[in-house]
This record gives C-alpha cells, structure tokens and sequence, in this order.
C-alpha cells in the first residue's frame, strides 16, 4: 500500500506509537489503499504529527480521507483564506439550498473540513498569528453566511423588514471578545449581539414588525451555527453579552441600543465592548452603531473613573485565582492569557478616548501601541507579546486534542505526550516550566502594570462637605496650623457650593478624599493660601466633570506635580481652570517637560486635526486651542523647573504661534476656496498670493506668555477685479479680503476653550483705517512715502511668517529697501527720543520700590530703541543689520560693526535676558511685569549709561 507505515511512526513518542499504529493498521490502511497522496515527505511528517497530536484529526481522517488527501495534494497558496474568499465558497454551496437540515450539515462539513486543515498546519508549526486569524476568518464567513440563509428564509415567509422611510434593513451581528479581535481560538465559543438598524415592519402578505422579523432570524442563526448534529456543531453561540444580558431581549435596534449603553449599561459593559466589531449589515446602519459604541467606550478625556471599575474586575480575577487547579489554566490562572489581555484592555479604557490610536481591537498591536505612547515598558511589551503568542499556541495545541473547549493542561500522559510532541518540548517537565515561567512573568506584569490600588482613606475622619466655621477652626486647631479667616472661608464656600452639592454620590466621595491631600499640601507641610483658593476655584469649575477629581485623587503624581506648578504659577492653576483637559498632560513627565520641535509641532497639529471633518470649523478651532494651551503649559512647566532657559522660552513660545498660524492661513484658505473659488491657476491646496508678516514680539521671535500677535496681511499685486474659479465666483480683491477676515475669526472667536491669540492688525499701512490686506505695492509706497519713524522701527522686527514664498520674498527686498535709505542722524534721535518719551508718559506703571520692566528709564523699551536707532543709523552701510530681527542677535551686529563697545553689547545683552526673564515669571504669577528697584538695580544703570551715550549725548 502507499501509506508508509515506518515514516508515519518514525520519531513518535513512545506513548503515541501504539495509538496512531493500530489507526494506521486498523482504519487509514482501508481508508488509503489504492489512493495518492502520503507521497510527499514534509506532508507525511506534518500528517503523523496531527494525527499523533490530535484526536480531532484522527476522527476527520478516517471519516472524510478524501479530505487528507485533498489536503496532501494542495498547495498552501491555493487555499482561500480571505473571508470573502470562504463566503463565496460557502455561498455557492448553499444556493438554492431551502432546507435547514442541509444547510447545517453544508456549515459544519465546510467548518471540520476548513478547521482540519488548520489543526494540520498549526500542529505543524506554523505561526500562531496566523492560525488566530484564519480561524476569524473562518468564522465571520460561516456566521455571514448563516445570516444570509436566515434573511432569505425568513423574508421569504414575511417579506423584507423596511423602516418607516421604506429602507430595507439587515441584521447586525456583533462580534465581541476574540472573534471581535480576530484572535479566535480552535474550539472557542462565540459571542454575538444581534441588532438592527430601525423600528418599522415587513412588506409580505403576512407583516410582522422588525423585531419579531429579526427575533425569529436570530434563533434561526443560533441554531444553525450551535445546534449539535451527527456532523457536530459550527460554533457554540453565546448572546449573554447582549444588554440586559439572558433576561433582554434577543434583538433590538439601534435606538434602543443606544438608550440603553447610555442608560442602564455598567462599567464591565466598556471592557466587553473594546473589541466588539460589527460583522455583518448595510454600512449606513454599523457606522451609526459602531460611532455609537465608540462614544460608550471610549470617553473623550482620560478616564480615571474608570479605576474603580477596573479594581474591582482585577479583584474578581485575583478571587478566581485562588480556585483550585486554576493554576493548570493556561487562560484563567495566574498569567494567563486574561491576564494580558486585562493590562491592554484597562489602558485602553484610560486612554483610549483621547489617544484614539489606542482604539485597537488586537492585543498585539494594543501592547505595542502603549510602548510606543510611553505608557509601558518596551521590555514588557515585547515579553508580554511573545509570552502571549505562547500561551495562544499552547491553548490551541490543548483544544485541537479533541476538539473540546478546554484551557487546562492535561493530566493522563497521552495527552501530555501530545503536547510535548506539538510544543517541541523534551518532556513534560521541560513544557511544564517553560509556561510556569511564561505565566509566573505575565501576573509579574499583571500585578505592576495594573497597580491600581485605592489610596489610603483620609484618616481624619472628617465629613468635609458638612463641616461649619468652628468645626473647621477646631481641626486646624488640632493640626497645630495657623489658617486665616479668609481662607477657611474660602474652604466652607467651596463646600456648600452649587456646583459640589449638585455632584453624585461618587463625585463627593471622591471630592471629599481630594479636599485632605490639599490641605496637607497647602497648608500644613506648607503655607500656601492664596494657592489653595485658586486650587479650590479651579475644583469648582470643574468638579462636574467628576473624572477629572479622580484623577488627582488616584494619581499621586500628577497630584503633586499640579501642587507644585501651581505654587511656582497661578497662571497655570488659570490655565487648567479653563481648559481641565490640561490635567493630562500632568500625567507624563516626559512629555511635559519635553518641549516640541518645531517640525515635532507641526506633525502633532496636523494629528491633532487629521480626525476632524475638513467643514466642521468649530471642531478645527477647538483641536487648535487645545494644541495652543497643551505646548505652552509644557514651556511653561520647563521655564519654571529650568529646564530651558529665557531664551529658549521665547523661541519655543514663539514657534507654537508660527505654527498655529501657518495652519489657521491653510485652513482659511481652504475654507474661501470651497465657497468662492480658488483665484485663477491657483489650487484649493496651496496657499499663493498671500501672507503674513509678523511685527513685534512675534517677529522678533520673543513671544511671552501673555503676548498678542501684531501682524498684517500682504497680496500679489494684479488685477484685483478678476473672478475666482468658483460657482459664486468673487473679485480676487474680495477674496484677499475675505481670506484676512476668516484667518481672524479663526484666531479670535471665542470657543469652549477661549481664543487662539488677541490679535492687532494696527501696524498696516494707515493704521486701523486702512485696508485690511495690503497690496505689495500699496505697502511698498505707504512705507517709503508715508510711514511714520517709528513705524520703520516696527519694521526692524518685521518678517514672514506663513503663505506664499513669492510674497515673502517681496516683502523682504522691500524691507530691506526702506530699512537702508540714508537717514539725518539727528534728526533720527529726536524722533525717537520723542517717540519713546510719549510712550513712557501714558504706558509707565508706576509703584514706589517697584521697576516697570518694560516701561521704565533702563527698562526694556530702552534696550529696543537703542537697537532700532543703531539699525536705523547705519543699515545703510552695513546691510548686515537687516539679516535679524530679534534684539540680541541684532545687539550682536551692533557690536560687530562698532557701534556698541563689548561692556555695552554684553551689558545690554544680559539686561534684556533678566529682564524677559523676569517678564516671563511674571506673567506665569499673574503679578504686574514689575520686580523691586534693588533687584535690577545694576542694570537699569548699565542701560541708562548707554542710552545717554548713544541717543541723548551721541
């Protein structure tokens, strides 16, 4: 006979020698004869090996030997493995196929046979990644044909199911756990939601309502996939994750489905649908159902009133745990494979909402993901991927034994042997403490990652929402702590306000747990009242978003570093009482206080903006705001600790706005184009004829926190009569025009989260009356013929920012043209003299002790005009000066072409970084920009001495 006998037992273990020879002898030596196939030496190893390893193989081989050697003579490459690939296959043996009892012996034929091949190859070694999802594979198109068959059928008794409108509606399966995932294993069960899209009824002779249609197709899909027959089953169906679990009802629409993950769901309901993943339906309905699950699972903020529900779902694993022989479960025991799926998932839960690329179904790419955001270790996402992709292979080894849902290892020794054999182990002892290693480091990570533990109670025992004035002077009294009336004050109206008695039971627990670690930090290892006011008006605005005080309540760390900036920085208690959402960048002290690049901003923004509807303007202006405060609040995190210095604040500051800007002159472009049309030759992608100068602290790159933006507009010139390309065609004029006024309502509309930047546009040519977007020739001339001294000292920091190169450029050959004409020096002096003598009197902010940092004689004014006198005076000859415009590198030139000494140059130089620096501190204390005489003493003389010398004497 063909079937070699001698190759098919060589290398057996010893415990399987006699089982696969008597079935060789007894069974496949009939079943074989006469027929080709064990021919191939890898396909008769591979073959022996299943047939060694599993009982399911041995029974599919004898039953069906056509199967093998159907099998042996196929290339891998030639079996379809694609859903839609088996669907057709299955399709077409079903078509026309009218009664069930065929169609269930059609599913679960096709099932062993297509499940034979896949015990064959896995068992053979083949990657786990791949067995998992051909197994999801093969599954969606068995449960996608089963609900085609039933439709039909059950239309063909009571027509199609229509909604009011009159729209034929399909049933929605939802795939959830491994299935979701694609991650099914050989013998799982699988776990369905069915739904539908609308109420409505069918248009047969006998009509009945949607729900009774699709109630009475979705017993018929149970049966066909989970009835047991003589060919066995397709796949045990499980619905007890449907809402209102045994007791709901079988099937509801997408309404009602929505009421009720709104409504009545509980928290373990979000874990459950992380991985839930629509499998069949019309594509309008599962995109209603799946952004609705999103919006369930998901929250759009960090979620840390989450924690609760995940330390209660950790501690039901951990009670499961002490079970008895569960430590032989290779999915349940300590390790296992729910373990590893619990970290990703419980991240996921936190997380996912605000980083959407989290919003994976696969644990695989779940862990990976969370490496690459920083959340855990690389180490641990590697050694957690490969020791699941273990645990995976072992559970599937140990249910294509005999087709039996089982996760335990075996204790009779054939079936050990056969694990052995499969897993490529030398003994039983050898696989035994390989996965006693595998689990032993999974619960390590188990324990770490999801260290969730609920922080110590207060131990003071104090009803804070309840307590009245002597009750909370007696307590500070018994901490030994001296606390100003204002202050407890200040504690008993954040106590009895509306805001924190209209909070949920949960809200005020956890409120009434935060209110101790404050007062512990701000009062009584510290005296920081004017802090704790501001914390405690800051917790008001807030605390109906009660995730938030969970936040700082179960994460220590952000906790303290919020405390600690906010001591250093009211501005940054403002800041978050604005925009709570500031509380997550608290989270990871690697991203706060690593500040962006500016290529690292522009890549953050365009994510920030990639999810949001290209129409949905207030959506754009919202991702822009919040990407505005989130990278300021991190240089101002790094100014204060000193991470980066003064003048690197300035720039950092300063490339957050270019980059802003840059995308708000897109955006705006875009927006004009679609309703007007793009001007002729132009396109709706690329910004041209158009830009942006930046004057002031923007142009000079020395943006402080509270700065405005001073800049104007400039267009090509041409004919400004010419229409766009568009429908409603405009002039090219008014479309200029249109595109200035829609970049403004971008930067100062006012959204959720406030403005971008105040803007001040009075530095174009003629001031507030003139136009609001110049021509390059009209600006041209108002500068050469019209323009003021001081508005040429403006232009000193003037320089492109965003738009259309060609316009950059002949904005600069115009700056430089006006920057060198030949100047009368005295008369130049006077002029600036005057100019800086009648801001003094109406800007100066005077204080006796106090220094105006910007406004006062030897203040930072004086620094500028020294440098804009010195451009002014001498650009002419030394075109030198028109390469900068920020005032250190131009102090710099200054000093090269001889017009400042080194003592000068170096003495104004540290000047003006004390005094940004200072500028800068103050800002973040909402103080006034103004510090004590004796502070800055000696440089208010070094730059007075100099301003004498060079203006008032020169």
């Amino acid at each position: 006979m063909i079937l070699n006998k001698a190759e098919l037992l060589n290398q057996l273990p010893v415990e399987l020698i006699g089982e696969v020879s008597n079935l060789v002898d007894n069974e496949l030596s009939v079943q074989f004869e006469n027929k080709k196939g064990l021919k191939s030496n890898r396909a008769l190893k591979d073959f022996s090996r299943a047939l060694a390893c599993s009982l399911f193989v041995q029974k599919q081989a004898v039953r069906f030997p056509e199967r093998v050697a159907k099998a042996l003579k196929q290339k891998e490459d030639a079996i379809p493995w694609a859903t839609d690939e088996l669907l057709e296959d299955l399709t077409s043996l079903t078509s026309g196929v009218s009664d069930e009892v065929t169609v269930m012996r059609i599913l679960r034929q096709f099932r062993n046979q297509y499940m034979l091949r896949i015990a064959w190859q896995d068992l053979a070694g083949e990657d786990v990644d791949s067995v998992l999802h051909k197994i999801s594979a093969l599954a969606d198109a068995l449960i996608q044909c089963a609900v085609a068959w039933a439709y039909s059928q059950t239309c063909d008794r009571f027509g199609v199911p229509r909604d009011e409108a009159g729209m034929e509606q399909k049933l929605i399966v939802i795939g959830m756990g491994k299935l979701g995932a694609k991650e099914l294993n050989f013998s799982s069960d699988i776990d369905l939601i069915f739904c539908y899209p609308s109420v409505g009824e069918t248009d047969g002779k006998r009509v009945i309502s949607n729900e009774e249609f699709f109630t009475r197709m979705g017993r018929q899909v149970i049966k066909l996939l989970d009835k047991h027959t003589a060919d066995g089953f397709v796949f045990r169906v499980d619905t007890r994750l449907r809402p209102f679990g045994e007791s709901g009802a079988l099937v509801l629409n997408n309404d009602a489905m929505e009421l009720y993950y709104q409504s009545h769901a509980r928290e373990w309901e979000r874990y459950a649908m992380v991985k839930a993943r629509l499998i069949t339906g019309e594509k309008l309905g599962k995109a209603e159902l799946m952004s609705m699950i999103k919006a369930f699972v998901f929250r759009r903020y960090l979620d840390y009133g989450v924690f609760d529900s995940i330390r209660v779902m950790k501690r039901q694993i951990e009670a499961q745990l002490q079970k008895k022989g569960v430590e032989h479960n290779v999915k349940l025991g300590p390790g296992g494979i729910r373990e590893i799926e619990f970290i990703g998932q419980a991240f996921q839960l936190i997380r996912g909402g605000r980083e959407t690329v989290l919003q994976e179904r696969g644990i695989l790419r779940v862990l990976d993901l969370l490496a690459e955001g920083n959340h855990i270790p690389r180490l641990a996402a590697e050694e957690l991927s490969a020791d699941y992709r273990y645990l995976r292979r072992l559970e599937n080894h140990i249910q294509e034994i005999d087709d039996r849902q089982t996760h335990d290892l075996p204790e009779d020794e054939v079936n050990r042997a056969r694990l052995v054999l499969s897993m490529d182990v030398e003994s039983w002892g050898a696989l035994q403490e390989k996965t006693q290693q595998v689990m032993a480091r999974v619960h390590g990570y188990f324990e770490s990652l999801i260290d969730f533990d609920q922080p110590d109670e207060s131990s003071d025992n104090v009803d804070w929402l309840s307590l009245n004035e002597e009750e909370l002077a007696h307590y500070f009294t018994l901490k030994e702590v001296m606390v100003s009336q204002e202050t407890q004050r200040s504690i008993l109206h954040f106590c009895q306000s509306y805001p924190v008695r209209q909070l949920q039971e949960k809200g005020q627990q956890y409120l009434v747990r935060l209110l101790p670690m404050l007062v512990e930090a701000l009062l009584i290892r510290e005296s920081h009242e004017k802090t704790l006011s501001l914390f405690l008006t800051m917790l008001e605005k807030i605390c109906n978003r009660v995730v938030y005080i969970v936040l700082l309540v179960e994460n220590t760390p952000v906790f303290n570093q919020l405390v600690r900036l906010s001591i250093l920085s009211p501005w940054i208690v403002s800041q978050v009482t604005r925009s709570p959402i500031l509380l997550d960048e608290l989270i990871d002290p690697l991203s706060l206080f690593n500040v962006p690049t500016k290529e690292e901003l522009r890549d953050d923004l365009d994510k920030a903006l990639l999810s949001i509807p290209p129409d949905d303007t207030e959506g754009q202006m919202e991702a822009l705001r919040i990407f505005k405060q989130v990278n300021v609040l991190r240089v101002a995190a790094s100014d204060l600790t000193g991470v980066i210095p003064v003048m690197v604040v300035s720039d950092k500051l300063t490339d957050i706005a270019e980059v802003i800007v840059e995308k708000v002159v897109t955006l705006s472009w875009r927006s004009v184009c679609e309703q007007y049309g793009a001007p002729v030759n132009e396109t709706i992608d690329d910004v041209r004829g158009f830009a942006v100068i930046a004057f002031g602290k923007m142009g000079g790159i020395e943006l402080g926190f509270s700065s405005d933006l001073d800049i104007i507009f400039l267009h090509k010139d041409g004919e400004m009569d010419e229409q766009t390309t568009g429908d409603r065609s405009i002039s090219l004029g008014e479309f200029y025009m249109r595109l200035g006024r829609k970049i403004i309502s971008y930067m100062v509309t006012r959204t959720f989260s406030g403005l971008l930047y105040e803007m001040d546009l009075r530095l174009r040519p003629n001031g507030q009356s003139g136009l609001l977007v110049s021509s390059e020739s009209a600006f041209e001339q108002y500068q050469q013929q019209n323009a003021w001294t001081w508005e040429h000292q403006a232009l000193i920091r003037a320089r492109f920012v965003a738009g259309c190169d060609r316009v950059a450029k002949r904005f600069k050959q115009i700056r430089h043209a006006v920057l060198k004409q030949s100047r009368d020096s005295h008369a130049l002096r006077k002029e600036v003299i005057e100019m800086r003598e009648k801001m003094r009197s109406t800007l100066l902010n005077k204080k006796p002790g106090y220094f105006d940092l910007k406004h006062g004689v030897g203040g930072i004014v004086d620094i500028e005009f020294i440098v804009q006198f010195g451009v002014l005076e001498n650009a002419n000859n030394h075109p030198a000066l028109l390469v900068y415009t920020d005032n250190i590198r131009l102090l710099d030139t200054l000093n090269k072409i001889g017009f400042l000494s080194d003592s000068q140059q170096k003495g104004l130089n540290e000047a003006y970084q004390a005094y940004r620096k200072a500028s800068h501190h103050a800002s973040l204390a909402e103080n006034p920009k103004m510090v004590l005489v004796e502070e800055v003493e000696h440089h208010v003389q070094l730059v007075t001495s100099v301003w004498d010398e060079m203006i008032i004497n020169g």
